[in-house]
């Protein structure tokens, strides 16, 4: 009983000795006959790594191993050409001897990544639980045997269990990752051969995982991780050193800028070990040779990655217009076709035979859309640029015209004959069928286009300060019109056109002008001159009843004709701009007796708001004169327009229009004594084709008679059919 009660004792007074930062004899005298540095997350910043490389080559002035926990590389590329190896080599020169792979180590892709484990200019990758998604076999070394003051150190490497949620899918195809206690079992016939002295699994586990594998596997001796939130912690905080049955476990911190280092010191017969995580502030001292050598790198792809981005644009540029010449879906070209010119600006026919080379020849055929997402995924996961596709008519996410690749649609292709017969691994390209063209030159078809291109805007450049539109309407109007459900009470008050304001259907043809404008904006500097003429000739055919016949109106008044003039000044620094206008009104025919004609004019001040959908605020005096009835009016005038245009996109597949304008007038002087005059007119058109358009035109009126005190509203609405054309000289 007293032999066993001593034993006991004797083993709480070694572990005593074992989670503090001393040993027995002398301890702050003595140096660690060995110890292990492992930390993780450099993220890729030049500057923390040259900050871990000049600490850890202070730490491993004795016998060390240094560990990463991995995540050197970051969750993104440093730059956009960068494949990685750069930095993993300035890491193994930094000191780091191991590294247990995390998920930014995938970025490029599993086949770079095997490269990787197998390059002896990087640190040595080590992983007991990546596995082949095919074979079930390890696709890196489990574990790695290391020799320290005389003992034979076995260290088995855990990568995270979450990888493959972490990284991209496309980033780990073919890999696999089983749990800790499954690579554990796997592995411990090997281990036990190699008669380690010490046995360590490294990892960032947390405590159940660190539970298990103590209670099944008795050999392993030390447990190291850097999971702080993985259950160590408690009341007081995060420890950095428990005990799980009876295995001693230590937790460095999870935080990129911290090293922790475990030392292992043996005085006579007894070993004490010390623990501790180093933070590494901003005024830490970098490696110098690690700083500079990580700089030069740095510039060095950040010139690739420049250049990357020119061919890109260059030959994405060039699939483009061909995608125009061959009217195609998709165009797909290998790099080799073009030279590597630096194109800044866009390409034209002065530059195209430095680009293009000029025995390259293009075909057209058809391909499924399973085998050209196969080609696009082929492409995009490439990790030698050389190997990717330059494209026009897809989007970097796979979709033409807005929509996603479908598997079983037809698509048709440009390519060249080289990509046609397989070329460059992209063997789908074989399996394209129907030939539309086939050994098209393409310097020669794009060198064409572009020609053509240079006399269109050479013909766009010329001055044009008239700008004539006719627009020819073919509409079935539904209109309903109303000025109020008892106009009795208004007599002859009611102004003319609003008096016969009634429910009926209506079919119209009519031929118009829509801002017809001359602009001398350009030509006199900050004196703005705009003359817009309108004409419409229309007939209309209005049925007020299901059960009565249609009724065909005369042309008289039904024609209109507009010439409205405005000049407006442009004050420097000043938004507020004054104008003055005059404007005639008319018809194309007219009954018996004089030609209606009315003149107006109209001073004041107006503002613009481009960003809120071109908002033109408009407010004056204005008077008019009808010359067939000698009636006068004069009053205030406040006009209000706004316009916005949505662009063909996912929702709509054509252009959108949408303007307003609003009328507010209050004549004292005017016939029928009308004191306040409100006009609204709103048209929404969406282009169909080229150039035919659908309009719904929405109109409402409001006055107030001052005999009568009460106002009085209408309004109708109407669809139209508008094809139009325009020109300009």
């Amino acid at each position: 009983m007293i032999s066993i009660f001593c034993t006991l004792l004797a083993l709480i007074f070694i572990n005593f000795f074992c989670f503090f930062d001393f040993s027995i004899l002398h301890a702050e005298e003595e140096n660690a006959d060995f110890s292990i540095v492992f930390g993780w997350k450099t993220g890729g910043s030049e500057k923390l790594l040259a900050q871990k490389a000049a600490l850890i080559k202070q730490l491993k002035e004795e016998k060390c191993a240094a560990l990463s926990f991995g995540s050197l590389l970051g969750s993104s590329r440093i730059v956009e050409y960068d494949r990685g190896i750069q930095f993993l080599s300035a890491a193994k020169q930094a000191g780091y001897d191991y590294i247990i792979p995390a998920a930014p180590e995938f970025m490029f892709g599993f086949d770079t990544f095997k490269r990787f484990a197998n390059n002896p200019d990087i640190p040595q990758f080590i992983s007991a639980n990546l596995i082949n998604e095919q074979t079930k076999k390890p696709v890196l070394d489990p574990y790695t045997i290391w020799y320290g003051a005389g003992q034979r150190i076995c260290i088995i490497a855990m990568s995270d269990t979450e990888i493959i949620k972490q990284a991209n899918d496309a980033h780990v195809g073919g890999l696999d990752i089983i749990s800790y206690d499954e690579a554990l079992n796997n592995i411990s016939l090997d281990v036990a051969r190699e008669n380690a002295d010490l046995v360590i699994v490294a990892g960032r586990m947390d405590r159940n995982a660190v539970t298990q594998m103590a209670v099944r596997y008795p050999y392993v001796d030390i447990f190291i991780t850097n999971n702080m939130s993985g259950g160590f912690s408690d009341k007081l905080g995060t420890t950095s050193n428990v005990f799980i049955s009876g295995k001693p476990v230590y937790i460095g911190s999870g935080a990129g800028n911290h090293i922790s280092q475990l030392s292992f010191k043996r005085q006579d017969d007894y070993e004490s070990r010390e623990f501790k995580n180093i933070t590494i502030t901003d005024d830490f001292s970098q490696d110098n040779e690690i700083s500079s050598q990580l700089s030069e790198i740095l510039e060095t792809l950040k010139k690739k990655d420049f250049e990357e981005s020119v061919i890109v644009k260059t030959g994405n540029e060039v699939a483009a217009i061909l995608k125009k010449v061959f009217d195609v879906d998709v165009v797909l070209l290998e790099r080799q076709s073009l030279y590597y010119y630096p194109l800044k600006d866009s390409l034209t026919f002065f530059d195209v035979d430095k680009i293009i080379k000029p025995y390259e020849k293009v075909t057209a055929y058809t391909l499924k859309g399973s085998l050209l997402k196969s080609v696009w995924e082929q492409s995009k996961n490439q990790t030698d640029p050389a190997y990717r596709l330059l494209y026009g008519g897809i989007t970097a996410d796979a979709k033409v015209d807005s929509i996603p690749l479908q598997d079983d649609m037809n698509y048709s292709v440009l390519t060249t004959t080289h990509l046609r017969e397989g070329g460059n691994g992209y063997n789908q390209f074989v399996l394209g069928v129907n030939e539309i063209i086939s050994d098209e030159n393409m310097l020669q078809a794009v060198e064409s286009y572009l020609v053509a291109k240079e006399e269109r805007l050479k013909e766009m450049a010329k001055k044009k300060i008239w700008d004539l539109n006719l627009y020819m309407s073919m509409h079935s109007d539904f209109d309903k019109k109303d000025i109020d459900s008892d106009k009795a009470l208004y007599g002859d008050d009611i102004p003319k056109g609003w008096r016969q304001y009634t429910d009926y259907y209506q079919g119209n043809f009519l031929i118009s002008s829509q801002n017809n404008k001359l602009t001398m904006n350009k030509i006199m500097g900050k004196h703005s001159f705009n003359s817009y003429l309108e004409f419409t000739y229309s007939r209309k055919a209005s049925k007020t009843s299901t059960k009565s016949g249609f009724v065909y109106d005369n042309p008289k008044n039904s024609s209109p004709v507009d010439f409205n003039n405005i000049y407006s000044y442009d004050l420097p620094k000043f938004p507020i701009k004054p104008y003055f206008g005059v404007r005639l009104q008319t018809f194309l025919y007219s009954g018996v007796g004089k030609h209606p004609i009315t003149a107006s004019i109209k001073s004041g001040a107006k503002r613009q708001f481009p960003s809120l959908f071109n908002l033109e605020l408009l407010f004056g005096i204005h008077g008019t004169r009808d010359y067939s009835t000698l009636n006068n009016t004069f009053g205030l005038e406040n006009d209000i327009f706004f316009n916005k245009e949505f662009p063909a996109g996912k929702l709509l597949k054509t252009p959108l229009k949408i303007d307003s304008k609003t009328f507010i007038t209050w004549n004292p002087l005017a016939a029928y004594y009308m004191a306040f005059n409100l006009e609204n007119d709103n048209t929404v058109r969406l282009g169909i084709a080229k150039k035919i358009t659908i309009a719904m035109h929405f109109k409402a009126n409001s006055y107030r008679n001052n005999k009568v005190k009460k106002v009085a509203t209408g309004y109708y609405y109407f669809l139209t059919l508008d094809y139009g054309m325009n020109w300009k000289f």
